[in-house]
């Protein structure tokens, strides 16, 4: 593995060349990252990288400067210069000093970054593949020395050239601001990349759980948060990356740990910039973003979880530390537009972010923590660079049960039919309309378990064979955090519904009996005997109820009682209707027979099976 170091006073440009590409896998390794050319030579002495990549302009000793201390001092790493248009002289100096090669940072691609790396291991006869040297790979003992810097939104903003997507500031102005803002950055706000950093949320509320009767832990854990042990007082923000898995996959070849690191870096430099406070990654794609204030004893702060009303104090820019009231909900604005610009500007990601969660003691910080899950989803339907307060906008849980019924049928029936058009057409439609509606993300949650379920079902009745191969992991429904996330993961379920019917070949049922049972499926509300369905097939009864029973394994009865059945526990799953019209619905008109034959099938009654799916669906 060839070790790679990287100079560069923006730390936004030093994030954006760490997530350029996946190091490891081409051969090299970043070791260190300095914000100036006196840090980059103590960290030289330490890490003995074999490449540093150097910008020429910074403060304290320059990109030039550094080149010749190494020249002298370590004469064996190479440097890989990186300037803007207007630096050709000082990149004609930095070669003549002994730089290996420059790249322009306007033009520069991930290719071309890739390639002159490659190029410059070659001269010193280390290319990736050839490195023979065991160093340490894991990114958590990554070092670095660099602070974190930024201009905040507010601040006018200089013509910026651009580099993987990334502003660098160009202006002497903008240079000046920024060391002004390093010079004042706390040596608490000093981040490392590394997936270690990308600390678990949910881990956290797991931890507060499970302890919550040992006073010290609890006040060591909320404090690693920034937040006042004895009285944490403070707001969250919730973080949504947008179309999160084409990203994972499309930029950081998968590796979920990566951009974790990346994100969380960012966004907790911006919250420790000007505040208190740590950013965790809750799950997949979805970061909470914590802001400690402290408690004005003279302002009363609303006591209810989330109440606008609550009045937090910081300290005052404008005054030199004087303190301004200020309200929760304006704070957290200011930070989320930070964020999702910050995102968009130096990293190319589109995000949605939703406030309201504000606490004040332990017991609110649970209570908010407890409802991330569900307040997470309050951007499901918003387009990317949105910034939502949570409960606003409220959900319809109405108007989609027959929208749900009629989507079953319709994907069962492609199924059957082996027609993968119809099936992503009745799942497009099904979303379309729910964004229409604005339906309840956790209800079409459990619509789609359902679809599943009734898919899976539909597949064994195709063939025994079928489940042996099922491939569709439904754990990735916990990741849709917006309807573009539940579009693709109702494509992935078809795109295996598709793979698993290629693998069956014509292991499957005869088409006769494959009439038969979607007849039952549509038909289940009325009176279906083996005679009406042997005249359906045109089959002799006796023949039909021999074959059935050979295609399926059940007799025709069993499996007309079966599908009821499951239909049923699908209403009570889905729906708050009365058991007596769910017997209905499914051919029962006398509800204490229904009763005994769903206890038969489930080994539960209805009203538990309901308790124990609701139960089930709030874990």
């Amino acid at each position: 593995m060839i070790k790679i170091m990287i100079v560069d006073d923006e730390l936004f440009v030093r994030i954006g060349l760490k997530a350029a590409l996946n190091w490891e896998k081409h051969g090299f390794i970043l070791v260190g990252e300095a914000s100036n050319g006196r840090q980059a030579l103590e960290l030289v002495s330490r890490t003995t990288p074999d490449i540093v990549i150097t910008d020429i302009k910074m403060p304290e000793l320059d990109g030039i400067e550094l080149i010749k201390e190494l020249a002298v001092s370590h004469p064996r790493v190479a440097c890989l210069v990186l300037s803007n248009f207007d630096d050709f002289a000082l990149v004609r100096e930095a070669m003549k000093h002994g730089a290996a090669d420059y790249l322009l940072k306007v033009t520069i691609e991930t290719e071309t970054l890739l390639e002159a790396l490659r190029q410059v291991a070659s001269k010193l006869g280390k290319l990736p593949q050839e490195q023979n040297r065991e160093i340490d790979r894991a990114w958590p003992h990554l070092e670095r020395t660099a602070d974190f810097e930024m201009l905040t939104p507010a601040e006018p903003r200089e013509p910026r050239a651009y580099t993987f997507g990334l502003p660098i500031a160009n202006s002497s102005t903008a240079t000046a601001e920024s060391s002004a803002m390093r010079a004042s950055q706390p040596e608490s706000s000093r981040l490392a990349l590394s997936a270690e950093g990308a600390s678990s949320g949910k881990k956290l509320l797991a931890d507060l759980t499970a302890r919550r009767q040992e006073p010290a832990y609890l006040a060591t854990r909320i404090s690693e948060l920034g937040f006042d042990s004895e009285q944490p007082t403070g707001f969250w923000v919730i973080l949504l990356i947008h179309d999160y898995a084409r990203v994972l996959e499309s930029r950081f070849d998968g590796d979920g740990d990566h951009l974790n690191a990346v994100v969380t870096q960012l966004t907790d430099g911006l919250i420790r910039f000007r505040q208190s406070g740590k950013s965790l990654c809750w799950s997949s794609g979805c970061w909470l973003l914590g802001v400690t204030m402290a408690n004005n004893a003279e302002a009363a702060v609303d006591a209810n979880v989330g109440d606008t009303a609550g009045t937090f104090v910081v300290a005052d820019d404008a005054a030199a530390g004087s303190p301004a009231a200020i309200d929760s909900d304006a704070a957290a604005i200011f930070l989320a537009e930070r964020v999702q610009t910050a995102l968009k500007d130096y990293l190319d990601l589109d995000s949605r972010l939703a406030y309201g969660l504000c606490f004040r003691g332990y017991n609110q910080l649970m209570e908010t923590l407890n409802q991330v899950d569900a307040a997470r989803l309050t951007t499901f339907y918003e387009e990317p660079a949105t910034v939502v307060r949570i409960g606003e906008a409220p959900f319809d849980s109405e108007h989609m049960e027959q929208a749900y019924n009629q989507l079953n049928s319709r994907l069962t029936s492609g199924l059957y039919h082996r027609n993968r058009t119809a099936m992503d057409a009745a799942w497009l439609e099904f979303v379309a309309f729910a964004r229409s509606r604005r339906s309840d993300p956790a209800l079409l949650n459990n619509y789609f378990v359902s679809v599943v379920g009734s898919l899976q079902e539909a597949l064994r009745r195709m063939s025994d064979k079928a489940m042996l191969t099922w491939r569709f992991d439904l754990a990735q429904l916990h990741n849709c955090t917006s309807a573009v996330d539940l579009e693709l993961l109702g494509g992935k379920l078809v795109d295996e519904c598709e793979r698993t019917l290629g693998l069956l070949g014509d292991d499957r049922q005869r088409d006769e009996i494959l009439r038969i049972a979607e007849y039952i499926r549509c038909n289940m509300q009325v009176k279906i005997t083996l005679e009406e369905m042997a005249r359906y097939v045109a089959m002799n009864k006796n023949y039909l109820s021999r074959l059935f029973k050979k295609e399926t394994g059940q007799t025709f009865q069993d499996y007309v009682t079966a599908v009821r059945m499951e239909k049923a526990g699908d209403y009570l799953l889905t729906t708050d209707h009365k058991i007596a019209e769910i017997a209905a619905s499914v051919g029962y008109s006398d509800i204490f027979y229904f009763n005994r034959v769903f206890k038969s099938h489930f080994d539960m009654p209805p009203t538990v099976y309901r308790k124990f799916a609701a139960a089930r669906g709030s874990e």
